[in-house]
């Protein structure tokens, strides 16, 4: 019985498929091939549009992301530079404040300057500021920082700049007192801007750790009772006529961004 049902069936489908070949032959079905040929094209061109569609919005919206972030950047780099700006008006102010609080409990005339570069050689070390004989600056005038810190001395002047020698440069030599002493301690030498030392103390001086160094009586153009620094590393001997110590600045040098000129 099942081999009577699948014969025929197996012919039926035979026999559809030649049938439809003789139709596609005498051209009865073209009309058929042409409307799925519409359909599909069709089909492909929406697809196709589509994905141009997809495609340009995608663009759109990466260059429109890429145009973002930049304008993003831009605006962050600008509030950076404000803020950059806001802080270094800030710091101009309380140096300035600083100072200005000193001389006038000092009752001392300055003029103020910024540093506009630095002297940075073998030996040397200083910096550049922008103000010089025009402004009645000359040579061997008290360079102050911070609330009456001596920092250096002018070496050099030009109509509208001048050179500030830090006390570590080796050409500096500043008579200087230890505690507040009026009398003369020692003298504070520049060791090749790697240092300052205080030289020549009498043994019979005693001299103690962070003990504060000041400017004495004597020295040209640079008034008694600036700050130099603190004592450290003292170097003393029983049989020897003179102790030395280091002399630790209490402003970073390089930091130095505004300054005040003693004027006498």
């Amino acid at each position: 019985m099942r081999a009577k049902i699948v014969i025929p069936g197996i012919g039926a489908i035979i026999g559809g498929g030649i049938l439809l070949m003789v139709l596609w032959s005498a051209g009865v079905l073209r009309p058929l091939d042409a409307l799925g040929g519409s359909i599909i094209s069709a089909v492909s061109g929406n697809l196709y549009r589509g994905g141009n569609t997809i495609n340009t919005t995608a663009q759109t919206l990466f260059c429109s992301t890429q145009s973002d972030s930049g304008s993003l950047e831009k605006r962050l780099e600008e509030a950076s530079a404000r803020v950059a700006s806001l802080e270094f008006a800030q710091q101009e102010n309380e140096t300035l404040k600083k100072q200005l609080s000193y001389v006038q409990s000092q009752k001392k005339s300055i003029t103020s300057a910024a540093v506009i570069g630095r002297v940075n050689t073998v030996g040397r070390k200083g910096i550049v500021i922008d103000k010089g004989e025009e402004n009645g600056i000359h040579k061997g005038y008290a360079v102050i920082a911070g609330e009456g810190t001596l920092i250096g001395t002018v070496s050099e002047t030009h109509p509208t700049t001048a050179i500030v020698l830090f006390l570590s440069d080796a050409q500096s030599k500043v008579l200087a007192s230890v505690s507040g002493q009026e009398k003369l301690n020692g003298v504070a030498e520049g060791q090749f801007g790697l240092g300052i030392e205080l030289h020549f103390i009498p043994i019979t001086e005693k001299i103690n750790e962070n003990d504060l160094v000041t400017t004495a009586p004597g020295n040209e153009f640079i008034p008694p009772g600036l700050l130099i620094g603190a004592l450290s590393n003292i170097k003393s001997k029983p049989s020897d006529l003179f102790q030395s110590a280091q002399i630790s600045p209490l402003i970073h040098y390089d930091a130095i961004t505004f300054v005040s000129v003693l004027v006498p």
